[in-house]
């Protein structure tokens, strides 16, 4: 589910995918956190990773240079 409430936690990663990822997308107009994501973890084809230690964002250049 995008986005979950949750008390204390924040939801935020980055996906490795295998090529076959690919077969999911529906087109220009699809959603990866919608269908393609839900049909692979109905499908039991994802892993979640729980990182309990110091976690920064890094999306721009500025704060990776901090």
């Amino acid at each position: 589910m995008e986005k979950p409430k949750a008390n204390g936690l924040i939801s935020a990663g980055f996906f490795v995918f295998n090529r076959r990822v690919l077969d999911y997308l529906g087109g220009p107009e699809c959603m990866l956190e919608r269908e393609p994501l839900e049909r692979l973890a109905r499908e039991g084809e994802l892993i979640a990773y729980r990182h309990d230690g110091f976690f920064y964002a890094m999306d721009t250049y500025r704060e990776y240079q901090h």
